[in-house]
């Protein structure tokens, strides 16, 4: 169903319950049998009689919801004629680089977070599929090697956007971070533990449908810049 055929209907339903219901059936005098003369008089004068008023009233809605079906589509071709960062600011209004930039930020930190903790749930709805399978190739690693990995953000500096791409409906944007971490790797039979601090510099790619109602963006891609 398109958009004009929806505006029809909306349109054509308010037209057919307010023209109708306005039309108040005529009480029966008293005496009268109510044959099927004095029945059928009263009303049908009144529909003929605004029989060119209802056929006028009739094109002007056809006329009106044309219009609009034709501003919609074009709106919608605008809009997906787009690209980068201006389609995704165009199918989401409350989208800003600030925004999400500081969502971003904290979704670095909420990342380690949960590797540390091993909430494969949360992961998983953090996640691209092909990522989150990663992840659990990592823990299922470190399981075989009887130890674990935790790894503590240090510092962060501010990230920022390098690039957005759109592909039909979905968006990518591509976001550097640099970051000191400190990585503990603790052996589960013996305790002992080892560490290390390394200076990492990736581009993490955040992608979502933009024409969904969720808002949420899922990690794509995580590549080394260091």
């Amino acid at each position: 169903m398109t958009i004009l055929d929806l505006i029809i209907m909306g349109i054509l339903i308010y037209f057919i319950v307010t023209r109708f219901t306005s039309n108040k059936l005529p009480k029966k005098g008293p005496g009268r049998s109510g044959s099927s003369k004095q029945k059928k008089s009263p009303v049908e004068i009144k529909i003929i009689k605004g029989g060119a008023q209802s056929k006028e009233q009739l094109d002007q809605i056809f006329l009106k919801a044309k219009e609009m079906s034709e501003e919609a589509e074009a709106e919608e071709k605008r809009k997906q004629e787009l690209e980068g960062l201006d389609k995704v600011k165009a199918f989401d209004t409350d989208f800003t680089e600030k925004k999400f930039l500081k969502g971003a930020e904290k979704a670095y930190q909420w990342y380690y977070d949960c590797i540390n903790e091993e909430k494969e749930e949360d992961l998983e709805n953090l996640l691209a599929p092909r990522i989150y399978s990663q992840v659990v190739e990592y823990f299922d690693d470190l399981d075989d090697q009887n130890k674990k990995e935790v790894t503590e953000v240090k510092m962060l500096e501010k990230p920022m956007i390098l690039d957005c791409k759109t592909v039909a409906k979905s968006a990518f944007i591509d976001v550097k971070y640099k970051a000191e971490l400190l990585i503990k790797t603790i052996n589960n039979e013996t305790n002992e533990e080892e560490s290390r601090t390394e200076t990492k510099e990736v581009v993490w790619t955040w992608a979502r449908n933009i024409i969904s109602t969720d808002p949420n963006w899922q990690l794509d891609e995580i590549k080394n810049v260091s």
